[in-house]
């Protein structure tokens, strides 16, 4: 079967609209048949956006006989570094799919110091394996539906926040809030247990800053759940995301404190607090996604308390100049 990869522009065409979004709803039943089904209409939108709030974006459809088999995303986070994120539909697994897909990656490599890639199928595995990639850390996707929380459980753990230690919700953090968040984000990220320590984290406060008005100007809302000491300073960070308008469906990310804080309940604080403010406030929501990296045992075992259940793995590869 002959493959052929075309860029997609900013402004994209009704017929490339109609093809990638034909694709979506394939690849969403493969990848996601649990799940809501997301509102596909917006995509146009979705890759317009993306082309001008996110640093080197590239789009790209792969085709097989006129039909959209995968899409493929460039990211730049950082000055020579690159993300790639490929949905493929796995009925063309077989079928000669992975050779295009290495020599675009080969060829992707090639003018930037570093890139990285998340695979949730042996099949992209291989193909990393083939583009000189080595596995890095994996990460695991999970959900908890709302309806099915203890409440109780979530009343008995809000009650354990010492006398000396405050908590608040951020929903227009300051820049200078902003220089905080990046910098207890950096610190939990590169302190968490996982298997890959090469990989170094760096959050600056411009970044965190463009993170939540890119949030914002795509209509989610963002809430940073934190809690300080009595000299003011954060010591505990949870996040959680969400677009009402379209979906149901919010994202919880990273839950954290600094080491010299731990082993108070913290930690259970701050994933109960975060779920009764979502219950209480925003009662559409039904479920909350949510990630870890699989080696950090201990919010593995909090998520299982809290009756989060996993969805899938997806391991990071990584290729270095």
């Amino acid at each position: 079967m002959k493959y052929t990869i075309n860029k997609v522009l900013p402004n994209v065409s009704e017929k490339d609209l109609q093809a990638i979004i034909a694709f979506r709803k394939r690849f969403f039943k493969q990848a996601y048949p649990n799940d809501e089904i997301p509102n596909f209409d917006i995509w146009g939108e979705v890759i317009e956006q993306a082309y001008k709030n996110r640093r080197g974006f590239a789009f790209y459809n792969v085709l097989a006989d006129g039909q959209v088999v995968a899409n493929i995303r460039h990211i730049e986070p950082e000055e020579g570094k690159r993300v790639l994120i490929i949905d493929h539909d796995r009925t063309h697994e077989m079928n000669g799919l992975h050779k295009v897909l290495c020599k675009h990656i080969n060829a992707s490599k090639g003018d930037k110091d570093s890139a990285s890639i998340g695979s949730r199928r042996a099949f992209m595995d291989k193909v990393l394996a083939e583009c000189d990639f080595v596995k890095g850390n994996q990460t695991t996707h999970a959900s908890l539906h709302l309806a099915g929380l203890n409440t109780e459980l979530l009343e008995k753990w809000t009650q354990t926040l010492p006398p000396d230690i405050s908590c608040s919700f951020m929903s227009d953090p300051t820049k200078e809030e902003c220089a905080e968040i990046a910098e207890i984000m950096t610190f939990l990220l590169n302190d968490m247990e996982r298997h890959d320590r090469t990989i170094d984290f760096n959050i600056t406060e411009e970044e965190q800053y463009k993170i939540i008005q890119r949030l914002h100007e795509s209509g989610h809302t963002i809430s940073h759940l934190v809690l300080r000491n009595k000299q003011g300073k954060m010591i505990g960070i949870s996040v959680v995301i969400y677009k009402l308008e379209s979906s149901k469906i919010g994202w919880q990310k990273m839950t954290g404190i600094l080491p010299e804080y731990r082993r108070q309940g913290l930690a259970r604080f701050l994933k109960a607090r975060l779920y009764e403010y979502i219950i209480e406030n925003e009662p559409e929501l039904k479920v909350i996604k949510t990630d870890y990296f699989t080696d950090n045992y201990k919010i593995s075992a909090l998520n299982k308390k809290m009756g989060i259940e996993e969805d899938y793995h997806e391991q990071h590869w990584y290729f270095k100049l």
